[in-house]
């Protein structure tokens, strides 16, 4: 305490030498822990057909962008083991078997990748690599989905169209029929109501 809050200068011991301090001995590059499985290992360098790794964000042909080359990589590591995690669920859910083969069971299911989990795939746009605003029918965006329906590229998807049937300008029934009236009488004038008020009127309904 002497030396910190002292007037005079207080001279710094300088460092030892980098020779005489102990090596420490070179550490390999840690692997992403969903990815320390060598059997992972070898379906991402034999099945995936040489896909850069994650670290890597160089587009390859066929992918818009780095997010759909790693959703790609799980939707394969989970088709992989999709029949054996469901099996190892299983067998920790069950109530019937003893509790020594449910713990293995589960033991067995956390040593699996992450990757595996159905959950951890996203949803995104084939075209762009959107993440948001995707239709799950089709995998393109909501952008995408406009463009193409537009020039007439999605099969099945037609136009939105409103006739004048529609809720605002529809005179709808109220039952039962006013007083006065019998229900032939009132069916007439609702329908003679839509026949004036629409010229299509006898394309699609028949009074």
């Amino acid at each position: 305490i002497r030396r910190l809050f002292s007037t005079g200068t207080y001279r710094v011991p300088a460092p030892p030498p980098a020779a005489m301090l102990p090596s420490k001995p070179e550490m390999a590059p840690v692997t992403p822990p969903h990815h320390s499985s060598p059997e992972v290992e070898q379906l991402l360098a034999n099945e995936l057909c040489g896909y850069p790794p994650y670290r890597q964000r160089r587009i390859r042909n066929g992918f818009p962008s780095w997010a759909t080359i790693r959703d790609e990589k799980r939707r394969r590591v989970t088709e992989h083991f999709d029949a054996l995690r469901a099996r190892l669920v299983a067998l920790k859910r069950t109530r019937i078997l003893p509790a020594d083969i449910t713990d293995q069971a589960a033991a067995q299911l956390h040593q699996l990748p992450r990757d595996s989990c159905f959950t951890r795939i996203n949803r995104r746009c084939i075209m762009t690599g959107r993440r948001r605003g995707v239709q799950n029918e089709w995998r393109i965006s909501r952008i995408m989905f406009r463009k193409f329906a537009d020039n007439n590229q999605l099969g099945g998807v037609l136009p939105a169209k409103w006739s004048t049937q529609c809720f605002s300008a529809r005179k709808h029934l109220h039952w039962p029929p006013p007083e006065g009236l019998t229900v032939e009488q009132y069916m007439d004038r609702y329908y003679r109501y839509l026949r004036d008020k629409d010229p299509l009127y006898p394309r699609y309904v028949k009074p």
